[in-house]
């Protein structure tokens, strides 16, 4: 009855709920958008029927089933909207087209390329088809492509192509990244084929051109290097300009929260903005301008930011408990929270799978239901331990409600957070208000460069503090893997044993520890599997040979990638190694060693331009250099598997004549020429043949293929 009560205080809770779980249905299940919306119509209609003539209360539990389904079957309706635009869009892949675009997006610098998002209208038979969609791009990279802005409009012939999803295994799925931010299509833009047209001054070209100014400010104030990285991410919301060494040391010390724009930055601008506006809140005429140039110093913050989920969700939290505030109605926050992922939700249904949208969430539920619990764990007198205890404290909470999250989603679990956030917090709003200060100087003509000086060094002492905290042995916890199922579990946990410090029943306490068991019990099935695996992967990475050998927690990677790549932090091969629980590396690489190597049940030898590799009783041969009569096996070599590589051996009957094989695999190595000489003989060799590189990864289970073999 008290959960049903809480409910009934917080409306929004009681919609949220539903509401989500249709989103999540509707993203899985799609139905025609006539039946959604007569469903609807006939839902409501008895909703209705059933509020105003159930007087004596008696059909309420039918009232409460009919309100739940009518926001899960509204959720699933916006879902299936989005969806079924996402596959109109589709109809324009693999297609040349002539397009009209707007960019929308800074453009990134790349190694050959210029990267940046536009908005896109197909142009069909010398006519503007009103279809605005948006587009992933690539131009050639010239001094054109490099100076174009948001807003730009541009003319172009190009050839339209779905994005491609992932061709490793447990490699990142940029693909439904994209498509839950309603991008399908990418598009690469030769320098003949586009010319610009028209400059379009719409807000996000606005937005755009006072972050390209402010960062102009920054570096004639004499703030470089990684301190105008960090300054740059810090107010602007721009993390192009970090390095990734710079990345990984936030990352590594907890304090990443600080470099992506969110709910903490909004909450700085917006006591700075009450606090020098206190002259209006004197005045009884005064609240309700004050609280409009609030609002809109929230929303042109979250506008230079680019509207990311957690800036739009925290203006939209701070607009409403301003307007409370101005009304002398004080908003609820668990309910502003909830009206607040409502109304986003209405506007873009998938941001319920964007982990900065979850993670904003949780972070501020954690902070406002568990922080005033743990800060009343310790009572402090002295106001300098005092402060520092509270923020000890919102660090706790906020790690408390997302770390599965972030274990799940990242990897890794940073140790020292707490540490980290002691000063890193103050710092953050001592930077942004000396950001803001900078700028004031600057147009005032005031000794802004002295100015400058101050901030950078602040700057440089954030960057070292981070520095050394990072460098910290046990800083970080790294490849962690607990599945979804896992994360679903520590919030049941989390949720159980809560209702039990509250309620101080034992039914709740047994609850949450049945749930750590089967939490446990899964992580042991786990661990069972990878300490009992034994597989081979030929990874799809472009122009690359990758070959990995994996036997329990060891892995050989027979490589010819560059000596100082690292392959635990390799895009396409990152993922793989925490999977699949993988602890010892060996990287042998063909091009530069000859010697053997021997590494528990797995043996690699270089002999005549060939790699012979063994796991355990599972055989190879990798061709990577040209080969004549003299080095192939004079008699046939029973191996179970053959790799090419490098455009060796195009003849299906001079390999079969020297080898007896279950598998040929082409990896991507070769050119394209080469793959269709081996896609025409594909259903003619007697062996199975896997062309990697159209195909995908391949990838066997030594242990199901040799018992399926014998």
């Amino acid at each position: 009855m008290q959960f049903l009560h809480l409910l009934r205080h917080y409306p929004f809770i009681r919609i949220i709920i539903p509401f989500i779980t249709g989103i999540l249905t509707g993203i899985h299940f799609m139905l025609s958008e006539t039946f959604m919306v007569i469903m609807l119509l006939i839902l409501s209609g008895t909703l209705i029927f059933v509020h105003f003539y159930n007087s004596a209360f008696g059909l309420r539990w039918l009232y409460g089933i009919l309100f739940n389904v009518v926001f899960i079957v509204s959720g699933m309706a916006f879902a299936n909207i989005n969806v079924h635009k996402n596959k109109d869009v589709l109809r324009y892949s693999n297609t040349e087209a002539i397009i009209q675009a707007e960019v929308i997006k800074p453009v990134v610098e790349k190694e050959k390329s210029i990267g940046t998002l536009l908005r896109v209208n197909i142009i069909m038979s010398g006519s503007v088809i009103k279809e605005r969609f948006r587009v992933t791009a690539y131009f050639e990279k010239d001094d054109r492509s490099k100076k174009l802005r948001v807003g730009d409009v541009i003319l172009a012939k190009t050839y339209l192509k779905e994005i491609p999803g992932p061709t490793n295994p447990h490699e990142f799925n940029y693909k439904k990244r994209m498509q839950w931010k309603n991008v399908c299509l990418t598009t690469y833009i030769k320098s003949s084929s586009w010319e610009k047209t028209d400059f379009k001054n719409s807000p996000f070209a606005i937005a755009a051109a006072i972050r390209e100014k402010l960062f102009e400010i920054y570096g004639k104030c004499g703030i470089r290097g990684d301190e105008l990285a960090v300054l740059s991410a810090l107010t602007l919301g721009n993390k192009d300009q970090l390095s990734d060494e710079i990345t990984q040391y936030y990352a590594a010390s907890g304090a990443m929260h600080i470099l992506a724009v969110s709910g903490l930055h909004v909450g700085i601008i917006y006591i700075l903005t009450s606090r020098l506006l206190f002259f209006l809140r004197r005045n009884r005429w005064g609240k309700i301008p004050c609280t409009i140039i609030i609002i809109l110093c929230l929303w042109s913050f979250a506008a230079i930011a680019g509207f990311s989920p957690s800036v739009s969700r925290a203006a939209f939290m701070f607009m409403v408990i301003q307007i409370g505030k101005t009304l002398k109605k004080p908003p609820e926050i668990y309910n502003n929270i909830a009206f607040s992922a409502f109304v986003l939700l209405l506007f873009n249904p998938f941001q319920i799978a964007d982990v900065g949208f979850q993670l904003s969430f949780l972070a501020v539920t954690g902070i406002v239901y568990f922080q005033p619990k743990i800060y009343n764990l310790l009572y402090i007198r002295n106001r300098a331990p005092d402060y520092l205890w509270q923020l000890v404290s919102v660090s706790l909470a906020a790690q408390l409600a997302t770390a599965p999250l972030t274990i799940g989603y990242f990897h890794y679990f940073p140790t020292l957070f707490w540490l980290t956030n002691i000063f890193v917090i103050p710092l953050a709003a001592i930077i942004i208000y000396g950001a803001v200060l900078l700028v004031i100087l600057h147009y005032m003509q005031l000794p802004y460069l002295f100015f400058g000086k101050i901030l950078n060094f602040i700057l440089t002492v954030q960057n070292y503090l981070i520095f050394k905290i990072q460098g910290v042995s046990f800083s970080m916890i790294e490849n962690i893997d607990i599945s979804a199922v896992q994360v679903a579990l520590y919030f049941l946990i989390l949720i159980a044993f809560t209702l039990y410090l509250i309620k101080k029943k034992g039914k709740w306490l047994i609850c949450s520890l049945s749930f750590s068991l089967t939490f446990l019990l899964l992580h042991l099935l786990h661990i069972i599997k990878i300490e009992n695996q034994c597989q081979m992967v030929v990874f799809n990475i472009t122009n690359k040979t990758v070959i990995s050998l994996v036997d329990g927690r060891t892995a050989v990677f027979i490589t010819d990638l560059e000596q100082k790549e690292d392959l635990a932090e390799h895009f396409s091969i990152k993922n793989f190694i925490v999977k699949n629980g993988i602890k010892q590396i060996e990287n042998y690489n063909f091009k530069c060693q000859a010697d053997r190597l021997s590494l528990k049940n797995m043996y690699v030898f270089n002999a005549k331009n060939s790699i012979y590799f063994v796991n355990g009783r599972f055989t190879g041969v990798l061709h990577y250099h040209h080969v004549g009569e003299n080095t192939l096996p004079p008699t046939p070599l029973k191996v179970n598997c053959i790799v090419l590589a490098n455009n060796v051996i195009n003849d299906p009957g001079h390999i079969e004549a020297r080898y007896i094989a279950d598998w040929l695999v082409v990896d991507p190595s070769n050119n394209r020429r080469f793959y269709k000489g081996w896609h025409a003989h594909e259903t003619d060799s007697s062996f199975k043949v896997h062309l990697v590189a159209g195909a995908g990864a391949f990838r066997l289970n030594v242990i199901e293929f040799l018992k399926s073999a014998s």
